[in-house]
């Protein structure tokens, strides 16, 4: 408690982290030097008091990520996922199942129906396991909360649960674009043939619906925000995770660089490195 009341400035008030990081067997803790204006960034201090300068760099990232996590990062996500599909995208896929599928009217559309009633199978399976992954996701967030101790496993955990969200998010959202070219043509075969769409109306509706400009233009725009979409579709499951960690890590590395870090950590290897 010395070395933190020395560091302490003038107008100044501190806050030790709630929560241990213990990585490769050393335990470490953090303080945070606050001022009372808001447009000034905190300071740092890090325990064991002798930290290495490397030791230093890492800590600083990683104690700002492991809070950046434990603020229920994936609940947007898991409310996405868990939205009620039931009236719309469900109750489309059971009407191709009981009204287009095997049957002679649509003996054209056999593999095109097949591909939609796919498309919305996979697309159930990617919430699912966002959803499956959530609470998995919430459960350890708050034992690291409760037990106020984060290990470098916890990290790699949360990190990568938030990427594999990402991509199940991506991937359905991919299922979703590639559906495209098969509903507009199914729309159009049920345009074709005036007595099929007003006897299967219901059918005829939703798939109208499903093509709606709009829909489309919210779609297109959420898989821009994911990345370009033309090299994700082609990229592994591992590679997708990879560059959704990335992109919700990387602000941290860009706006918080190594020259904020010489000047906000009161570390003495720091300070000898800024000197």
């Amino acid at each position: 408690m010395k070395k933190v009341e020395e560091h302490k400035r003038f107008f100044e008030r501190m806050k030790i982290t709630p929560f241990e990081f213990v990585k490769e067997d050393r335990v470490y803790q953090r303080v945070k030097y606050y001022t009372f204006l808001p447009q000034r960034y905190a300071h740092y201090l890090f325990f064991p008091y002798d930290v290495s300068y490397e030791e230093a760099k890492d800590l600083f990232y990683e104690f700002i990520l492991i809070g950046w996590y434990l603020t229920d990062l994936l609940d947007h996500i898991n409310k996405y996922a868990s939205y009620d599909y039931e009236p719309s995208l469900y109750k489309y896929r059971r009407i191709l199942q009981d009204e287009a599928l095997d049957e002679p009217e649509f003996e054209t559309q056999q593999e095109r129906t097949r591909r939609m009633i796919q498309g919305i199978d996979a697309i159930e399976e990617n919430l699912e396991k966002i959803r499956m992954g959530y609470e998995a996701y919430n459960e350890r967030r708050k034992q690291i909360i409760r037990e106020e101790q984060c290990t470098g496993e916890d990290l790699r955990y949360l990190q990568r649960t938030f990427g594999e969200a990402g991509a199940y998010l991506f991937l359905q959202a991919k299922e979703q674009k590639e559906m495209v070219d098969d509903l507009k043509t199914f729309q159009r075969f049920m345009e074709e043939n005036k007595e099929l769409k007003r006897e299967r109306n219901d059918l005829y509706q939703i798939t109208r619906i499903m093509t709606d400009p709009n829909d489309l233009y919210k779609l297109d725009k959420s898989l821009k925000s994911y990345g370009d979409y033309s090299t994700m579709r082609e990229q592994s499951f591992e590679e997708i995770v990879e560059h959704f960690i990335y992109i919700n890590e990387k602000d941290f590395y860009t706006s918080l660089d190594e020259e904020f870090m010489l000047k906000n950590i009161r570390n003495p290897s720091v300070q000898e490195k800024n000197d």
